[in-house]
């Protein structure tokens, strides 16, 4: 029997669907039975890591975007609403002083600002010309 491309889609968004879930119900059954103290500090730690993996994510491309001297498989609003939103958390850190918001707020403002200014440097579209 075969599927059609629309079913595989279907499927691979539910396997992706369930994945997801049951990572965050990992995370959850750990709350549920850690201690109090030092859950937040843990929590913080998981946080920080993959807030740093999904921030530098477009990061994987960039020796192709040396290639290419284009930004043109870069998110422009994905990365320029990034690092509006890691400064507004690096400010509310600094308002309640706390540690994590700080640190992760930091450093991903930088590495935002450094893929926002990729744009500055590269066209978003190739240049015929200097492809061939």
């Amino acid at each position: 029997m075969l599927t059609t491309p629309k079913k595989c889609f279907q499927s691979d968004v539910l396997v992706s669907l369930a994945k997801a879930v049951a990572f965050i119900a990992v995370f959850i059954g750990y709350a549920q039975i850690e201690d109090e103290s030092k859950v937040e500090f843990r929590f913080g730690l998981i946080v920080t890591a993959l807030m740093f993996i999904l921030i530098a994510a477009p990061l994987v491309h960039l020796g192709e975007i040396f290639e290419t001297k284009s930004t043109e498989i870069l998110p422009f609003p994905l990365i320029f609403m990034a690092t509006i939103v890691t400064f507004q958390w690096l400010l509310y850190g600094l308002i309640v002083d706390n540690g994590f918001i700080i640190f992760q707020n930091a450093v991903g403002f930088v590495i935002c600002a450094a893929e926002l200014s990729l744009f500055a440097i590269f066209p978003s579209k190739p240049d015929p010309k200097k492809t061939n």
